[in-house]
């Protein structure tokens, strides 16, 4: 069995702001490919994806609007998508608020460097 949930490995306060401010740029590339999906996916089906029937039933008609499932689902996916990467730009712009209040502590108290394990290592791109 391994061990390799237990292995911690030490990074400094440096290497983990530049890891946070990488993320941190390529989540802000994320959300602008994803806006712009987003944006033609809600035109595509602003133009394609809604239908208007005019169904007779007795005693006159009644409207029913059908919305194409795919494109529906290619809007919902991208908006999804959108959310997600907007929340990790959040979160990485805390991170790296975070490490630059450690760099303005001047106490000896602070270590310069934390033990991270292997899925803080992943997280943060490391």
């Amino acid at each position: 069995m391994t061990q390799r949930h237990e292995w911690t490995f030490a990074y400094s306060i440096e290497e983990l702001r530049q890891a946070a401010q990488a993320q941190l740029g390529r989540n802000q590339d994320r959300v602008s490919y994803w806006v712009q999906k987003k944006e033609e996916a809600e035109i595509n089906l602003r133009e394609n994806g809604v239908e208007f029937r005019d169904d007779q039933v007795t005693g006159g008609s009644q409207l029913n609007i059908m919305v194409d499932p795919d494109l529906r689902q290619r809007y919902d996916d991208a908006r999804s998508k959108l959310r997600t990467y907007v929340n990790l730009v959040e979160e990485f712009e805390r991170w790296l608020r975070v490490f630059h209040g450690l760099d303005l502590d001047v106490s000896s108290e602070v270590d310069e460097t934390r033990e991270l394990d292997v899925r803080d290592i992943e997280y943060f791109g490391l």
